[in-house]
């Protein structure tokens, strides 16, 4: 057992040694992402000591930034301006009896900073910020904190946009009683309630409960998250926006759901799968008006049941992994202030709706409106899937094969249409064909299999890549309008296809071209 030199503790701090190369590798770290470290450290009566720090991995825009600039780019709301802008991605301040700061490293520093941590008790010097001793218990589990986790380790995630996969490591010591200061001065700025600002940390003086404390270690997700929410009462519109990186997932491929709530019981549910409605306009902004790198945000509206409703909401992906979530809560919909002029109170003033809860009879309209409008929007959605027109076919297949990451596959018995699968952008595909197609023409860039003789080992027709595809109704090459349908799959049907592909690919009744 080693403890941190000088000091009397009950605490194994070399117990997590042997799991930490296993949680690092957990959090799927990507070369080219930045590294962030957030901390504060009580420096009373002498030695600092840990008393909240971040270690946060993500896009490369984490480190170019502070936290302020990372949640304007990231389209946080309300939109941060003013002086916490001015503050540099680096910095250190002396507080009264701490010190904090917002240092940037590289992903072999945080690893060993990492390390002594857990291992030692010790933090390291980095940046501006001094050695200091922590004192941590092992992190329980893997957790996931999203965009708006009320929880220990959402105290030390506010406000970051995104949601974290990582493990938090609570502190073990008597904290120090450090309170979190109104006003920081950091250079020439000077910013109110700076923690929450510059550390993205739920320290502040009016904060219910304990401060922020212990470690938090993670990852920015780097799919799809919850980014804002609106309500538009006149419209009985309520409006989610979705952040997401297009070139790692589709917008197809996310389902939303929300749960309405007239104090804590549930009045209604919805469960909506983004390619069950029509999403063609928001496609069209995803992929075609702007690059498929970085991050973008899209709109999405709603039936509601109304006002005075609270709201949960969930983000998950086909495949059946949350993305993120926002615990039941109120939306804000009416402000109300009293003034008091020469010693006397005014009458109040109430800006935004200012109607009353509605009653039962309200309500079960409002339930009815809803669900027909859920239903109208699963049968506009069918315009994403369902063709009559091989044009519009044609061309909705290729935009979801340009999209495609990595080596395409297909699986087509009847495929004529080799201009389809050219010139995608991607490594050049291989296809599988039956004995009834021709050889492909002599400019088709890409590997072919054709069956030799007799009934191909295959019928439907699949476009396959990893993590996805699409299977196709009708072959691509058909000459007369027909009805048909394109129809997405999950990774899990996915594998399954390539590997039979795989199989094929190897036999030899394929005539390889």
């Amino acid at each position: 057992m080693r403890v941190c030199p000088g000091i009397s503790s009950s605490v194994t701090i070399g117990a997590m040694s042997g799991d930490i190369r296993a949680m690092w590798n957990h959090l799927g770290i990507e070369s080219d992402e930045a590294v962030v470290l957030s901390a504060v450290y009580e420096t009373a009566p002498n030695t600092p000591i840990l008393m909240a720090a971040s270690l946060l991995v993500g896009p490369a825009g984490i480190a170019s930034t502070g936290w302020p600039g990372w949640r304007l780019a990231e389209g946080f709301k309300p939109q941060p301006a003013g002086p916490a802008l001015e503050v540099p991605a680096t910095f250190t301040v002396e507080l009264g009896s701490a010190i904090a700061g917002r240092i940037t490293m590289s992903q072999p520093a945080a690893y060993d900073w990492t390390r002594s941590v857990l291992e030692q008790g010790i933090c390291p010097g980095v940046g501006g910020l001094p050695e200091a001793r922590a004192f941590l218990a092992p992190a329980r589990a893997p957790i996931k904190v999203s965009t708006h986790s009320q929880t220990d380790a959402g105290d030390l995630a506010t406000y970051m946009t995104r949601p974290i996969t990582g493990f938090h490591f609570k502190r073990t010591d008597t904290p120090a009683g450090v309170e979190a200061e109104t006003w920081w001065t950091v250079g020439d700025v000077e910013l109110a309630m700076p923690a929450l600002d510059l550390l993205g940390f739920s320290w502040f003086p009016e904060k219910n409960g304990a401060p922020p404390a212990g470690l938090l270690l993670g990852r920015f997700d780097r799919r799809a998250w919850l980014v804002s929410q609106k309500l538009v009462p006149e419209k009985d519109i309520y409006r989610v926006e979705i952040g997401i990186e297009p070139d790692r997932t589709e917008l197809a491929d996310l389902e939303i759901e929300v749960e309405e709530q007239a104090g804590d019981e549930l009045v209604f549910a919805e469960h909506l799968r983004l390619e069950d409605v029509d999403i063609r306009a928001a496609e069209q902004a995803l992929y075609d008006a702007s690059p498929v790198e970085g991050r973008l945000e899209i709109g999405v509206e709603l039936p509601t049941l109304g006002r005075k409703m609270k709201r949960l909401v969930r983000l998950s992906h086909r495949d059946g992994a949350l993305l993120d979530e926002w615990r039941s809560f109120n939306i804000v919909e009416s402000i109300s202030f009293t003034l008091v002029v020469n010693g006397a109170e005014q009458r109040p003033v109430t800006t935004g709706d200012t109607r009353q809860a509605q009653d039962v009879v309200e309500l079960l309209g409002a339930v009815e409106r809803v669900r027909s409008q859920y239903a109208t929007m699963r049968r506009e959605g069918t315009a994403n899937r369902v063709f009559e027109d091989l044009d519009e076919g044609r061309d909705a297949l290729r935009a979801i094969l340009e999209r495609a990451p990595g080596e395409l596959l297909v699986v087509d018995a009847y495929l004529r249409d080799w201009q389809l699968l050219s010139d995608l952008g991607g490594p050049p595909p291989r296809v599988l064909i039956s004995a009834a197609v021709p050889p492909p023409p002599d400019d088709f860039v890409g590997s072919v299999g054709r069956w030799r003789d007799g009934p191909a080992p295959f019928h439907d027709r699949f476009f396959l890549w990893e993590g996805g595809g699409v299977s196709v109704g009708t072959s691509a090459g058909a000459i007369h309008d027909r009805l048909f349908r394109i129809v997405r799959m999950g990774a899990a049907e996915s594998d399954v296809l390539r590997s039979r592909f795989a199989l094929w690919w190897q036999d030899p009744g394929f005539e390889k071209f």
